[in-house]
């Protein structure tokens, strides 16, 4: 009996903490970030969101979020596969650590970045859409 109770106590305090997660502002590029990016390449703002996308966001809703962990950890364990169209851009916006895999040390960084433990992915914030 304790023990059911205690089980169903951890899955209810897992689920409170994403939903926090999921509800924190989003983790995006610093505006000192946006500013250098438009002063170097003489973007406009609607050719800088086409043009960039976040390291670690991965459904590209512009916030790196526990929702982006949990599609990595589906990718990583096969459950779903990178869009064929889109394959390669997901793929390097995945490698947060650029070591040309997608595994759970990306997810770790991913999770440090979101609970705030670090300001920045080894392979930057942002990254700049192939197509």
């Amino acid at each position: 009996m304790f023990f059911r109770i205690k089980k169903v106590a951890v899955s209810v305090l897992a689920i409170i903490i994403s939903l926090v997660f999921l509800l924190m502002p989003g983790l995006q590029a610093s505006a000192e970030e946006h500013t250098h990016i438009l002063s170097q390449n003489k973007f406009s703002r609607e050719t800088f969101e086409e043009s960039y996308r976040y390291y670690g966001d991965l459904n590209a809703d512009g916030v790196v979020s526990v929702l982006d962990v949990v599609i990595m950890q589906r990718k990583i364990a096969g459950l779903i596969q990178f869009k064929y169209e889109t394959w390669r851009e997901d793929f390097c916006v995945s490698d947060l650590n650029n070591d040309a895999q997608v595994n759970m040390e990306d997810v770790v960084l991913c999770q440090r970045r979101i609970a705030l433990l670090i300001k920045r992915f080894p392979v930057g914030v942002l990254f700049h859409k192939l197509r």
